[in-house]
């Protein structure tokens, strides 16, 4: 991947002054968020990476990291993608010599708002240090941007090697939007969510649209009772590669969709067993 191909944006959110400025302050919480986008011709998707610093004790300090991507559009047989998360505890004196370092890099000389570049790829994002929130808005960060997040991402890749840390990649592996469609029911479904993650489905069922619900359910009865979500299933946004979106949005409707199932995307609050993402396809059932 090209990093002119690439739209990077970074937070860095820090509540307290580093712990070079005295010793009896208890260290900061920090948190540094990168969103990079990418498209092409076959695949449109974005990648979001997460890293949060909590403050347990003046002995040691927790670390999270998510590794995700979002995808958008693919065409083709499909891809597979590496999704990682880490949990690490580390201590307070090893925080302090990260935080350390990025004052070392420059991170305070980074400006408070980054005027965008014409052409190529735009990005968002902002970083706050030391009561100071400064925003980014290009694709290729400047010498300062770009080794303040290296420190960061190669300080999760050090962790990521210790026995000691929890450490998971997962691969996935998705179909391409222009595949052929599995048909199956909702009960199939919902039932065995794993067993078609990543994959095209076909699908049919009662469609209802409203604030914080947007799902499939087996029947108007079952949507009207509100009780249980796992017997339904969130329904997402469109492909943005491949064409069929309705003039319309259909709503309490008997439809039949077809989209990639994402059994990790539990729509609202992550109340429903999985989604259909990237639909194709959403029409009132004959």
């Amino acid at each position: 991947m090209k990093l002119q191909d690439i739209a990077i944006a970074a937070i860095v959110m820090v509540t307290a002054p580093t712990p070079t400025k005295a010793a009896d302050e208890p260290l900061p919480k920090a948190r540094f968020y990168l969103i990079s986008d990418q498209r092409d011709a076959e695949c449109d998707e974005q990648r979001d990476l997460d890293i949060v610093f909590y403050t347990h004790s003046k002995e040691s300090c927790y670390v999270w990291y998510r590794l995700a991507h979002r995808i958008r559009g693919l065409r083709g047989k499909g891809r597979r993608f590496s999704e990682e998360t880490l949990q690490a505890q580390i201590s307070y004196n090893e925080l302090g010599k990260l935080y350390s370092k990025l004052e070392s890099a420059g991170i305070d000389s980074l400006p408070e708002d980054e005027k965008p570049k014409r052409g190529g790829l735009s990005a968002t994002g902002w970083l706050e240090w030391n009561g100071h929130e400064k925003h980014f808005s290009n694709a290729s960060p400047s010498e300062t941007r770009a080794k303040v997040e290296a420190i960061l991402v190669g300080f999760i890749k050090d962790l990521s090697r210790s026995p000691k840390n929890k450490f998971v990649k997962t691969d996935r592996f998705i179909q391409g939007d222009d595949q052929r469609v599995h048909q199956l029911s909702l009960k199939d479904l919902v039932r065995s969510p794993e067993k078609h993650d990543g994959k095209r489905i076909r699908v049919k069922g009662f469609l209802h649209r409203a604030f914080e619900d947007s799902a499939l359910y087996q029947d108007k009865k079952q949507q009207q009772s509100g009780e249980d979500y796992t017997e339904s299933i969130w329904i997402a946004g469109w492909s943005s590669l491949i064409g069929g979106k309705e003039a319309v949005e259909l709503n309490d409707e008997h439809v039949v969709i077809e989209g990639t199932f994402d059994a990790q995307d539990g729509g609202h609050m992550g109340l429903w067993p999985g989604a259909i993402v990237r639909r194709t396809k959403t029409e009132i059932e004959k």
